[in-house]
């Protein structure tokens, strides 16, 4: 993106310490697998958590389908030793699939489908220790998301497609749901991963930043400390631009360069920018006159977010930054991220 948002590098030190092996984890997002090994190592990271594929309803065929299935040759790199599959599920399958039929036949495709990637796709040799469900349930679809959890993990294929007697479920929470677990409940898995980010308003043009606003972070922090359920600490390092189009929410931008932006953007705040010609840019139409708002995170915020996140959460957590295909990953040396978890 632009590269003034990229302009900080940080030398090696040799002095520095290592992070701790399994302390820090990445998510990979994209649909085409790719990993940079520098970056894996730099972060003495041996677990990756791989969005597999995504599943929603059809309403055109009623029933539930895959999509963004992950693209990969199994010759391609992989660089860890551990990989968790993540199914990212849309809030509607589970008003759509409510009985105990339904939810079985749901499991089995699931279940069915990871191991066919992964026998497809991953060398033998990386394990597969956990398996993530990604989800925003509501009140709504708690009862059936939540049988689908516990089904899930007793199915003879659960321990067909993992790689590990001990095996874990998990599953992501967002921070309203911590706030509010007496309503929201809490997930019936192993573990899970709180999610700290994407807290702000996307839809509001006067927002500063939707991926990390600490003042409204605060707010949802109550509950944290007696959160009955283990859990690891999703971190924001990505960045984006929020489309606007007559002051409504148009779409989001990604990997603007610099020649994008000079082109057809000019400055008009910190953060701001006004499309001063029309433009087709990351599959979108930009329309002279359209606003963007550049959104990233700095190194020093997200120290910010983990200090908040350390005083009000006593248990010891390891850390999944999202996400490794980042264009902030890549073009910032990871050293500058370091001290954040050699502490």
């Amino acid at each position: 993106m632009y590269s003034v948002l990229l302009a900080l590098l940080f030398s090696c030190n040799s002095e520095q310490k290592e992070i701790p092996a399994g302390k820090l984890s990445f998510y990979h997002w994209q649909t085409q697998f790719e990993v940079d090994t520098k970056i894996i190592k730099q972060a003495n990271a041996t677990r990756l958590y791989v969005r597999f594929f995504d599943l929603y309803y059809s309403e055109e065929n009623f029933r539930v389908l895959p999509k963004a299935t992950l693209q990969k040759s199994k010759n391609d790199s992989v660089a860890v030793n551990e990989i968790v599959p993540v199914i990212y599920i849309t809030n509607k399958v589970f008003e759509k699939i409510t009985t105990a039929d339904e939810i079985d036949r749901l499991i089995e495709n699931t279940l069915g489908k990871i191991k066919r990637l992964k026998t497809n796709k991953f060398p033998d040799s990386v394990q597969i220790p956990e398996i993530q469900i990604d989800c925003d349930w509501t009140t709504g679809t708690r009862a059936s998301y939540f049988s689908f959890l516990r089904a899930i993990k007793k199915h003879p294929l659960f321990q067909k497609t993992t790689t590990k007697s001990n095996a874990k479920i998990s599953a992501t929470i967002r921070l309203h749901q911590v706030k509010y677990s007496e309503k929201t409940g809490v997930p019936p898995v192993d573990k899970g991963t709180i999610m700290f980010y994407n807290v702000g308003d996307l839809g509001d043009i006067s927002e500063t930043n939707s991926i990390l606003n600490l003042d409204k972070t605060k707010n949802y922090l109550e509950g944290l400390k007696n959160y009955p359920l283990e859990c690891s600490i999703a971190l924001p390092f990505f960045e984006w631009a929020v489309l606007y189009r007559k002051n409504k929410l148009a779409g989001i931008l990604h990997d603007l360069t610099e020649k994008q932006m000079n082109t057809v953007f000019s400055k008009t705040s910190k953060s701001k920018f006004t499309a001063k010609k029309d433009a087709y840019l990351d599959g979108q139409f930009i329309y002279k006159g359209d606003k963007i708002r550049l959104e990233t995170v700095s190194s020093g915020k997200l120290q910010e977010l983990k200090n908040l996140i350390d005083d009000n959460y006593p248990e010891e957590y390891s850390v999944i930054l999202y996400h490794l295909n980042s264009q902030q990953i890549k073009y910032k040396n990871f050293d500058a991220l370091r001290p954040l978890f050699t502490d």
